[in-house]
């Protein structure tokens, strides 16, 4: 749905090329009425679709409600409609490669940056096929750019940062060589990465 020059009174729209979001916020006490808005902004953008001879699909509609946790048993039976028909409420969403969750607790995103970060270093050739450029290039290519989209995810004191921490320190074993169990604290400091 492409929501540019759309009646939009309730929602704020975030447009991504062909990837489209509305948001819209509001207290529990009034969730019945914040449902409804977004109704009416869903419906705007539809009727708007059909006016252009676009379609909306509706089942690739998807709400996701964030909230406090203990307001959380309160929002189970919350459902959202278009055209009449019930739209997919998820635990979690995918907003350009991010996978944001009800919870804000960023575990799928960590669990799947941190799975292909990991398969991607368990594929990279043997060292000393390589020299220590291609090596760094490798790396960048493969794990860093997977690690550092949208890295303020990672800004956070939990055990993702434990995760990011382990896969820094394995793509610095592999760089420079080292084993498992060396200590690579200096040689975190000479990584060409690192210092940019």
């Amino acid at each position: 749905m492409i929501v540019v020059a759309l009646d939009i009174v309730h929602s704020v729209p975030i447009v991504f090329a062909d990837n489209d979001y509305l948001m819209i916020s509001g207290n529990l006490s009034n969730i019945s009425d914040v449902i409804a808005k977004l109704e009416i902004d869903l419906k705007s953008a539809n009727h708007w679709m059909e006016a252009t001879h676009a379609k909306l699909n509706t089942d690739k509609v998807k709400f996701l409600i964030f909230s406090k946790k203990n307001a959380v048993r309160h929002l189970s039976d919350i459902s959202s409609k278009i055209n009449g028909e019930p739209t997919l409420r998820v635990n979690s969403l995918r907003v350009l490669g991010v996978i944001i969750d009800d919870k804000m607790s960023w575990a799928p995103h960590t669990a799947r940056t941190s799975g292909a970060c990991g398969f991607a270093l368990s594929k990279l050739p043997i060292q000393d096929l390589l020299s220590i450029n291609n090596r760094i290039i490798m790396i960048n290519s493969l794990v860093f750019s997977k690690l550092f989209y949208a890295s303020v995810v990672w800004m956070r004191p939990d055990s993702a940062s434990f995760v990011v921490d382990s896969l820094i320190k394995r793509c610095i074993r592999y760089i420079f060589k080292s084993l498992k169990y060396d200590s690579i604290s200096s040689l975190i400091c000479e990584c060409k990465y690192c210092k940019q």
